[in-house]
């Protein structure tokens, strides 16, 4: 399987894995699927980051993510594309824009956000 991680679960599996269920984890570490983040969830995280909203060291989360072999997903123009064609269910511009990452690279979104589900993506996986 090849996964995508909302941002909110690339935070968890990194700072806080118990808000994540065991079989999650198990699927996430599973050396036959392939697990990727976004850029964007990266810049989301800055932004947030530096305007108070979350506390998180973004050096420290990259270097774990690296360490853990999750690869970063860039944002490409197809992704940028794609999030046109989207309904407006969502108006978050980060999640829309993984939302069309996961489409164009036919990967497994993983979420705890039911609002995405609507995209009616055969892919999308609430965890």
């Amino acid at each position: 399987m090849q996964i995508l991680l909302d941002t909110h679960i690339l935070i968890w599996l990194v700072e806080n894995p118990a808000h994540l269920s065991q079989k999650t984890l198990d699927v996430l570490m599973d050396i036959k699927n392939k697990v990727y983040y976004s850029l964007g969830s990266i810049w989301e995280i800055a932004i947030k980051s530096s305007i108070g909203r979350i506390d998180i060291d973004i050096y420290l989360l990259v270097e774990t993510l690296e360490q853990n072999d999750i690869k970063p997903l860039p944002i490409n123009i197809p992704h940028i594309l794609k999030v046109k064609d989207l309904p407006m269910l969502h108006k978050d511009p980060f999640d829309r824009i993984l939302i069309a990452q996961s489409i164009c690279e036919n990967l497994t979104f993983f979420t705890r956000d039911e609002i995405l589900h609507g995209y009616s993506n055969k892919l999308i996986r609430l965890v």
